[in-house]
């Protein structure tokens, strides 16, 4: 029997992987994938690694949000999810299609990826980071597991909800988002509340874009590959189309589940990629702040973006553990954002994937393990046992 809560965060680049073993080894998977620009071969040992702690159950199995980066090992590997067990599969309540709005949105981005393919369009790469290119990963959390169909929940059933589940007994999630009718949906910079020292997006054109350069196509590059543009004005399609991918990408983000999680004396917070406007509106609808300073643990937004973590959210927290999944690539050099680690070191342990540490490390609070290709926190609070 664990003693304590164990978080395994599984070093897989620019995703999102980790593993929460409850006491009477009661599991918790939340997300499993890699960026699109990292290694697949990060994912199978990370598979196969939870297949062995778990011996082949998992509990609960959180998909955030249907981003490539935190779903897509549940396609590559399907085979071996679907021969171990779960008790149910969350998913936040964006990807349910009998919602009329949800199945229009899902047909809207079937047919904008048809345009792209057929253009050779460089933003294809980009859009594959949203749902179409990750149905197959939707197909196995939606489907069996070792022969059986988990209970399927799309969350939150209603607002203000606050679950208890007989798969986890102890358990209490408390759902800070996605709300069904938040008003900030596609707001990702957070202006001045945020640690941002400088402007992330570079200026395009006078335009301010969420692309690295090797993404945009110039005028001339657009005269060639589209001729008949010859004359008018060809950026109009393309800054509307990187105004839809960036669009699109935020609200993705902000539809992530953000869970409070608690179990004893423990209080958790896991946000998936939740940006700016899911953040705005947490704070209006729901009692988040008034908890703030009971956190002891915060899995850190969006890979730790200037977007994911409002100042305002840290200023107001306490003593707590960050474990930030991270790791510098080519598209976002500015990823992660070194005044957000500062001021989240600033609070107490700091944990990062993209520097496990090389020793045991013991806090009055929890105790840090290396692995191969993982880091485990362990936490022991008052009630835990």
């Amino acid at each position: 029997m664990a003693e304590r809560i164990r978080i395994r965060m599984y070093h897989v680049g620019f995703g999102d992987c980790l593993l929460i073993t409850f006491p009477d080894d009661k599991h918790m998977l939340i997300d499993c994938g890699v960026h699109l620009q990292d290694s697949d071969d990060m994912i199978r040992p990370t598979v196969d690694n939870i297949k062995d702690v778990t011996n082949g159950r998992i509990h609960v199995v959180v998909g955030t949000h249907y981003h490539y980066d935190h779903i897509c090992g549940f396609g590559k590997e399907a085979d071996t999810f679907n021969a171990m067990t779960a008790d149910e599969v969350w998913l936040p309540w964006t990807v349910d299609q009998s919602i009329p709005a949800v199945r229009a949105a899902f047909n809207a981005e079937k047919q904008l990826m048809r345009v792209l393919e057929a253009r050779s369009d460089p933003r294809l790469e980009e859009f594959k980071l949203m749902a179409v290119s990750n149905k197959d990963s939707l197909g196995t959390l939606k489907g069996l597991w070792g022969g059986l169909r988990p209970r399927l929940r799309f969350l939150p059933e209603e607002e203000g909800l606050s679950l208890e589940t007989d798969s986890i007994p102890g358990m209490t999630v408390q759902f800070i988002g996605p709300l069904r009718d938040n008003p900030y949906l596609s707001k990702g910079d957070p202006g001045k509340d945020s640690y941002l020292a400088d402007m992330e997006n570079a200026e395009q054109d006078g335009r301010s874009s969420p692309f690295d350069e090797d993404w945009i196509i110039r005028a001339e590059q657009a005269y060639n590959q589209f001729p008949t543009l010859k004359g008018k004005a060809p950026l109009e399609y393309n800054d509307l189309l990187d105004d839809f991918l960036s669009a699109s990408g935020v609200k993705l983000n902000n539809s992530s589940l953000i869970m409070l999680i608690r179990y004893g004396g423990a209080a958790m917070l896991f946000p998936g990629d939740a940006e700016y406007g899911a953040w705005l509106d947490a704070y209006e609808s729901t009692d988040l702040q008034a908890q703030l300073g009971d956190i002891n643990l915060l899995k850190v937004s969006h890979h730790a973006s200037y977007n994911g973590t409002p100042a305002s959210l840290i200023d107001n927290m306490d003593w707590f553990v960050s474990m930030v999944s991270t790791k510098t690539i080519p598209s976002y050099p500015k990823i992660p954002k070194e005044t957000l680690m500062e001021e989240l070191d600033s609070h107490g342990p700091l944990i990062r994937s993209d520097s496990p540490p090389t020793e045991k490390k013991h806090y009055s609070k929890h105790s840090v393990v290396p692995g191969d290709f993982w880091t485990d926190v362990r936490l022991k609070w008052s009630g835990v046992s």
